[in-house]
């Protein structure tokens, strides 16, 4: 019986997933401060939170997170702007880089 990956992604594909989130991020930041400037009700969240979190879940099945470590780096950490301390497996990480994201979600799996 063939063994099945256990994600199907490549550090360099993912970096650039995450980068997207980025973007949406920073896009969607300008957006609402024009909406806010010129018009009398405040922007909507709504559609980049939504694109947002479903990126999320997509990275995670794609590359095999199944300790919610893509999750935790997005909004915990801010992409990585508020890094936070974990420890697996006895040994402490800094989580503030797609870098150190990547070895711990392979450390984990």
């Amino acid at each position: 019986m063939e063994k099945r990956p256990t994600h199907y992604m490549d550090l360099e594909t993912f970096e650039r997933a995450i980068d997207c989130i980025r973007l949406v991020r920073e896009r969607d930041e300008a957006l609402r401060k024009l909406h806010n400037k010129y018009m009398s009700k405040p922007a909507v969240d709504e559609l980049a939170n939504h694109m947002e979190s479903r990126l999320v879940e997509a990275l995670s099945y794609a590359v095999g997170d199944t300790g919610s470590w893509v999750s935790y780096f997005v909004y915990d950490c801010d992409l990585g702007a508020d890094p936070k301390e974990v420890r697996i497996r006895g040994r402490q990480y800094k989580l503030r880089t797609v870098d150190m994201l990547w070895k711990i979600i392979n450390l984990t799996r």
